[in-house]
């Protein structure tokens, strides 16, 4: 029955508001159709604004005005790019709008944290923040 799941699967998913993340890493925001070039790979900072459950990216942590936001509850999917052999330290976002953002960490463990936050506040947005 439900007693075998442990506490740590996160039985209520959605109840508890997730940490905030936020850091440095490079962005790629140009349409899905466009190469992968290097050229448009920018440094860029996101943070999830954790009264908003928005995802603000700024061209700079000094910045205060945001380029691009991001609502949580409008997340289709944020998964690692590992799915189809590439690499953990890349992810793609898709929004239910159809736009895709692509972002690239330091390092496959930050990669594979960004995608663990980013899932658990699409999970929790959907459940408390649809207004």
């Amino acid at each position: 029955g439900m007693d075998d799941i442990p506490i740590s699967a996160g039985t209520n998913i959605g109840d508890e508001k997730p940490a905030a993340r936020m850091g440095y890493l490079e962005m790629n925001a140009s349409s899905s159709m466009s190469s992968f070039g290097k050229k448009d790979w920018k440094r860029r900072y996101m943070k999830i604004d954790t009264r908003t459950g928005e995802i603000c990216i700024y061209n700079s942590q000094e910045d205060t005005t945001c380029i691009h936001i991001i609502k949580c509850m409008n997340i289709q999917t944020a998964e690692s790019y590992s799915k189809r052999g590439g690499d953990r330290k890349r992810f793609n976002v898709t929004t239910i709008n159809d736009e895709t953002y692509k972002f690239q960490c330091g390092t496959a463990a930050e990669g594979d944290e960004w995608v663990k936050s980013l899932n658990d506040w699409k999970d929790y947005a959907l459940m408390n923040m649809s207004f």
